[in-house]
């Protein structure tokens, strides 16, 4: 659009700005005039001031005869019913046709259907309909055109699908790897580093809200000696059983039971009152020591015998909470403090739990 204030002479100014505009024009006419469905150009009442060539074969009228005509004056619903007045209406309130299907009665032979679009054009700033650009479009193409869209969907579907499933798979995977990366391999129970991570997690939770956590440290009594006396293998076994136990009792309790290796355990409990952390540990007491037999390595006989566990722990409630590196410490003291006063295997209770800030140690009866 050119600008006045270019111009010395407001007439050639207008000369400039029709040029414009007719040049607009006629790049707007071959741009329609390229299309390959019927268009038309209407003024707000539906007169055709436009139409290509395809609307011109489509009306069975010249573009001089189209002059004389609206819009209006072409289209019908299938019961022969015209609807150019109600398309006009919906025009002038600012819809958009899109793809509706409408039958063009031209001036000779049968109706045609057609899809129809058409785009309302107002007044710069306004609401008022000056224009309106409509597209004709036949069904078989768009039909082809629906078909080729719904192939792409399908195979989008398809691939979305498709990657779903990769996804899962690589979920399940990693869950896979995580659950290796935090089991030990003999036991199946979690490792050191497992524990002490999902451990400080729960700790730290019930540190803020003030909760409660008891942990327990479980050590196999003569551990050594069996070993040396049934070999490794059996020494494996009995490492496995011990688990299998701790773990049972950990799940039921909502709790974390690890291997530390070797022949160490921990076991963690939160949020529960003191009664009920001293119910877990007597669980433990009366599940862990279990009796079983073994070739004896050295002389070949086969024997029978009981194995024991000594264990030590702590309890923290009312908020007051160590972390777990002065949790672990306890627990360690306590259990050591149980093997020094005499192993666990014949003991009612083989255990020294600290319940501070609930009540007094328990502690096991001299052996």
């Amino acid at each position: 659009m050119p600008e006045q204030e270019t111009f010395e002479t407001e007439e050639a100014f207008n000369e400039a700005r029709t040029r414009y505009y007719k040049g607009q024009a006629e790049l707007t006419e071959r741009f329609f005039e390229a299309m390959p469905f019927a268009a038309i150009s209407t003024l707000h009442d539906g007169t055709i001031v436009y139409a290509n060539a395809p609307a011109q074969l489509l009306f069975g009228l010249t573009k001089a005869d189209l002059a004389r005509h609206k819009a209006n004056d072409f289209l019908y619903d299938a019961d022969g019913n015209s609807i150019g007045a109600e398309i006009g209406r919906r025009l002038a309130k600012g819809q958009i046709i899109r793809q509706e299907a409408v039958y063009v009665r031209a001036s000779e032979g049968e109706p045609s259907l057609r899809m129809l679009s058409v785009t309302p054009v107002f007044a710069s700033g306004t609401q008022t309909l000056v224009r309106a650009i409509g597209f004709f479009m036949d069904p078989s193409a768009c039909e082809h055109e629906n078909v080729t869209l719904r192939t792409l969907n399908q195979e989008l579907q398809t691939a979305l699908v498709a990657k779903d499933d990769e996804l899962e798979r690589l979920r399940v995977e990693a869950s896979s790897l995580r659950i290796q990366v935090d089991t030990d391999d003999l036991t199946g129970v979690l490792n050191k580093p497992a524990f002490s991570r999902n451990a400080r997690m729960r700790i730290e939770e019930q540190r803020r809200k003030r909760g409660s956590a008891g942990l327990l440290f479980l050590d196999p009594d003569d551990f050594k000696l069996l070993n040396d006396t049934y070999g490794h293998d059996i020494g494996d076994e009995l490492i496995q059983e011990l688990a299998s136990r701790g773990r049972v009792i950990a799940e039921k309790y909502g709790g974390l039971f690890a291997r530390f290796g070797g022949d160490e355990f921990y076991a963690l409990f939160t949020d529960l009152d003191a009664t009920k952390f001293e119910m877990i540990v007597g669980e433990f007491a009366d599940t862990m020591p279990f009796e079983t037999e073994a070739e004896n390595a050295k002389t070949r006989v086969r024997e029978r015998f009981r194995v024991g566990v000594s264990f030590g722990g702590c309890f923290r409630t009312s908020g007051v909470i160590p972390d777990l590196r002065l949790l672990l410490k306890e627990a360690d003291r306590a259990m050591y403090d149980c093997k020094e006063s005499g192993k666990g295997i014949d003991r009612p209770k083989p255990y020294v739990v600290s319940f501070s800030h609930a009540q007094t140690s328990s502690k096991p009866p001299s052996p």
